[in-house]
Protein backbone atom coordinates (compact mmCIF):
# COMPACT_ATOMS: atom_id res chain seq x y z
CA UNK A 1 0.00 0.00 0.00
CA UNK A 2 1.36 3.46 -0.77
CA UNK A 3 1.32 5.59 2.37
CA UNK A 4 3.03 8.40 0.98
CA UNK A 5 3.09 10.95 -2.09
CA UNK A 6 4.86 13.98 -2.87
CA UNK A 7 4.75 15.56 -6.79
CA UNK A 8 8.00 17.56 -7.03
CA UNK A 9 9.70 19.00 -9.98
CA UNK A 10 9.57 21.82 -12.72
CA UNK A 11 8.07 22.24 -16.61
CA UNK A 12 11.85 22.22 -17.37
CA UNK A 13 12.85 19.14 -16.24
CA UNK A 14 9.38 17.78 -16.01
CA UNK A 15 7.83 16.17 -13.05
CA UNK A 16 8.45 13.01 -10.45
CA UNK A 17 6.34 11.25 -7.58
CA UNK A 18 8.10 10.63 -4.11
CA UNK A 19 6.53 7.66 -2.39
CA UNK A 20 8.09 8.25 0.97
CA UNK A 21 10.76 8.43 3.37
CA UNK A 22 12.53 5.15 4.53
CA UNK A 23 15.17 4.19 7.04
CA UNK A 24 17.19 2.00 4.97
CA UNK A 25 17.88 1.23 1.48
CA UNK A 26 17.02 -1.91 2.34
CA UNK A 27 13.51 -1.08 3.08
CA UNK A 28 12.91 1.50 0.04
CA UNK A 29 14.23 -1.27 -2.54
CA UNK A 30 11.72 -3.50 -0.90
CA UNK A 31 9.06 -0.96 -1.40
CA UNK A 32 10.46 -0.58 -5.43
CA UNK A 33 10.09 -4.00 -5.89
CA UNK A 34 5.90 -4.20 -4.42
CA UNK A 35 5.42 -1.62 -6.63
CA UNK A 36 7.16 -2.86 -9.53
CA UNK A 37 5.40 -6.45 -9.11
CA UNK A 38 2.31 -5.52 -8.51
CA UNK A 39 2.48 -3.53 -11.66
CA UNK A 40 0.99 -0.03 -10.12
CA UNK A 41 4.19 1.69 -11.45
CA UNK A 42 6.46 0.67 -14.11
CA UNK A 43 9.13 2.12 -13.07
CA UNK A 44 10.88 3.50 -9.48
CA UNK A 45 14.22 5.24 -8.62
CA UNK A 46 15.80 5.23 -5.65
CA UNK A 47 17.42 8.51 -4.61
CA UNK A 48 18.95 9.45 -0.76
CA UNK A 49 22.09 10.77 0.48
CA UNK A 50 23.69 8.99 3.77
CA UNK A 51 23.82 12.58 5.11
Amino acid sequence: MLRYAEVFGNDKDGYRIQSGKYSTQKEAEAVAIKLLESKRTNYCSIIGSKN
